[in-house]
């Protein structure tokens, strides 16, 4: 996998990779990435919260990009910088939204 250690990551890459907690638990992986077409900017990051048996309760989430480190030690992992119980009670939407 491409190194997350440069200045950009594509898209492609960023929902390749798997989305822990600073304290090493897997929470999910990114689903998408909304960019505004006034401003040219990113306005979410869309987080799929991987729940359930089987991750059958899936939700997602729309955080900043600011909650995101991108820079971490391994190439194929993006550090979340809420927790897991604050990711998983947190409210989400469906697909369709």
């Amino acid at each position: 996998m491409k190194t997350i250690r440069e200045t950009q990551i594509s898209a492609t890459t960023s929902i390749d990779c798997k989305v822990k907690t600073a304290r090493d638990e897997t929470v999910g992986s990114i689903k998408d990435i909304m960019i505004n077409t006034i401003t040219n900017e990113i306005d979410y990051v869309v987080l799929k919260v991987d729940e359930g048996f089987l991750n059958l309760g899936s939700k997602l989430l729309a955080l900043p990009m600011e909650s995101f480190n991108f820079h971490t030690a391994q190439d194929d992992i993006i550090i979340v910088k809420e927790t897991k119980e604050t990711l998983e009670n947190a409210p989400g939407f469906d697909n369709d939204s």
